[in-house]
């Protein structure tokens, strides 16, 4: 059985990944600080929000969450398969996930101590979402050349077995 992605649950996994990733912020007041090594996972992360409400906002232009998408959403009209369940349940799964990481910025904003250890885990936290999501993606694109295969080979055995049955008809 499916889960149904709607939006209050995708907020109910948002704000308890939020809640989680505040709670060390809150037990540890005083290792908890904003240092100068807090603004490159703050800049990120507040762009990502400001990005990640632009997509929400265009839904209907296209899954800009998926780095396979182009970028020209406020010039382009509303796409008709953005209507359908098929296309909702993806892009609720992709808001998620998408969403689901900027929780994790919270640690490295208020615990951050050196820039590699800040700017490694800024793109780690940036990069795993977008490899979730591209995972379909591949996986689409395998299962379609494979069909691709299977359907050429196909025709190939047709088409032999074309010549084999006008060699016969020429030979009688």
């Amino acid at each position: 059985m499916k889960i149904k992605l709607k939006y209050p649950l995708i907020l109910g996994i948002l704000l308890a990944l939020l809640l989680v990733n505040t709670i060390p912020v809150l037990l540890l007041p005083d290792r908890a600080a904003l240092t100068h090594f807090s603004v490159f996972p703050g800049a990120v992360a507040v762009l990502m929000v400001i990005y990640g409400l632009c997509a929400l906002i265009d839904k209907h232009k296209g899954n800009y969450f998926l780095l396979s998408n182009p970028r020209g959403r406020s010039l382009s009209y509303n796409k008709s398969y953005t209507y359908k369940e098929a296309y909702e349940r993806e892009f609720r799964l992709s808001l998620l996930i998408y969403f689901g990481a900027i929780p994790f910025y919270f640690p490295l904003i208020f615990f951050g101590r050196g820039y590699p250890r800040v700017t490694f885990g800024t793109f780690a936290v940036m990069l795993i979402p977008q490899m979730l999501l591209v995972i379909p993606t591949i996986r689409e694109a395998i299962q379609d050349s494979k069909e691709r295969k299977r359907i050429l080979a196909e025709r190939e055995r047709e088409r032999i077995e074309q010549e084999r049955r006008e060699e016969l008809g020429k030979w009688k």
